[in-house]
This record gives C-alpha cells, structure tokens and sequence, in this order.
C-alpha cells in the first residue's frame, strides 16, 4: 500500500474527489469498502492497481472522526 499520493498526483486526486460532490466522509466510507471488496477477492494479484489508487485517494481526504 501507498505511504501516500505520487508527487503531482494530489491535485488530481483531491479535483477528483471534489467532482464526486460527495461529502468527504462518505468518500471515505466508500473508498474502504472498495478497499475491503478488492483484499477479500484476489487483492493485491488481482487488484494493485486499485489498491494503490484507492490508498493514494486516501491519503487527500481528511482523517475519518471515529
């Protein structure tokens, strides 16, 4: 997993984001659910490229209030 986003991919991950128009939370919630999906289904061999995308999109988005 990603320690966080690529040098000049943040910007594109949090315009991304924006786009959603979705509360940060819920993206949040989203993103780990796909996460949780992609490691019970095969993950990292069947699904790197997404872990590492949802990982880099985590990493933008403010930290979760649990």
């Amino acid at each position: 997993m990603s320690a966080g986003p690529r040098p000049g991919v943040a910007a594109e991950l949090v315009e991304v984001v924006d786009a959603l128009d979705m509360p940060r939370a819920v993206v949040r919630r989203w993103l780990e659910q796909s996460t949780r999906f992609c490691l019970d289904h095969g993950g990292r061999r069947y699904y790197a490229e997404l872990l590492d995308l949802y990982a880099e999109a985590l990493t933008v988005l403010p930290p979760a209030d649990r």
